[in-house]
């Protein structure tokens, strides 16, 4: 996402949210379960050359979409990114629950775009410049 130089903060998270829920949906219900499952109780994984947690490796791709915009001047310098970015990937997995929860009859990706504009935005607008 951070290198999409011509994509503003919006946009940015909107792709970024409908790639996140997008894959949860591709992959179907089961394997999504079983990997709640699985996840519950971290296990370490290799990502890339990093050893990390799912869980942590989507902490640090929302952060680091929030400071790149904070370098972009998209948000004041004070803004608190971690917080940020933990309360939007809680929110994300809670999406995805309530989709394996509802047997995918609610929320899914489709929602994404008013998911961005009726939480996410509203989240950021006290930091926008």
């Amino acid at each position: 996402m951070n290198e999409r130089e011509d994509e503003g903060l919006p946009d940015r998270l909107k792709i970024y949210c409908r790639e996140f829920l997008g894959e949860i949906e591709r992959t179907g219900i089961e394997i999504c379960r079983q990997w709640v499952k699985n996840n519950i109780a971290p296990v370490n994984m290799t990502i890339g050359d990093k050893e990390t947690t799912k869980y942590r490796y989507d902490y640090e791709a929302m952060r680091s979409i929030l400071q790149e915009s904070v370098r972009r001047a998209e948000l004041k310098p004070d803004t608190p990114v971690d917080d940020l970015a933990l309360f939007i990937n809680a929110e994300l997995y809670g999406l995805m629950i309530a989709w394996c929860m509802s047997d995918a009859s609610v929320i899914g990706s489709a929602k994404t775009d008013l998911f961005c504009e009726t939480v996410i935005e509203p989240a950021l607008k006290p930091y926008r410049q």
